[in-house]
């Protein structure tokens, strides 16, 4: 007797994506450091906002699992001014393709930027967490990617059903 039914394919081991939008290369060394530690996250790195734009308007919703967002990116941008932009643009970006559980860590040093930038997702309905970078600590950082790899858990769940 045969089946009209497909057999079901193996569902496909997802990454656990995490966006980084940072310009200063030593901040970018401090996250690798401790990221690659953890074998299952997939960091992705954006030097300027308008490649962080640009990124996340190719990706597909629901390809990151985690965004860590600064504020003052014009260190890369260089002569090419398609690339100079502002965490606000990037932001602007994350609301409109971005699932709003996703959740988000603000690392900026900028002491109006960083705070509106949490306000604007935080009023989107982005689970925020702001920490300037020079009080983020390993362990803040370990706090904050649990919520990631609880969000990714739920999500990859729902699409296994």
């Amino acid at each position: 007797m045969t089946s009209n039914t497909p057999p079901k394919r193996p569902l496909r081991k997802r990454l656990l994506r995490v966006l980084l939008v940072e310009d200063d290369d030593l901040r970018h060394a401090w996250f690798v450091e401790r990221l690659s530690r953890l074998p299952e996250v997939r960091l992705v790195w954006a030097k300027t906002g308008g490649a962080a734009i640009a990124i996340l308007n190719k990706d597909p919703p629901g390809t990151y699992f985690g965004l860590m967002l600064d504020h003052d990116l014009d260190k890369h941008s260089g002569n090419d001014l398609s690339l100079v932009t502002n965490g606000k643009k990037v932001v602007e970006t994350v609301i409109r393709r971005v699932d709003s559980g996703t959740p988000v860590l603000v690392h900026s040093a900028n002491t109006r930027g960083g705070p509106a930038m949490a306000a604007a997702l935080t009023g989107a309905g982005f689970e925020v967490t702001r920490v300037m970078f020079s009080d983020l600590t390993t362990e803040a950082l370990t706090a904050w990617l649990k919520t990631v790899q609880e969000w990714f858990e739920a999500e990859t769940e729902d699409e296994a059903e």
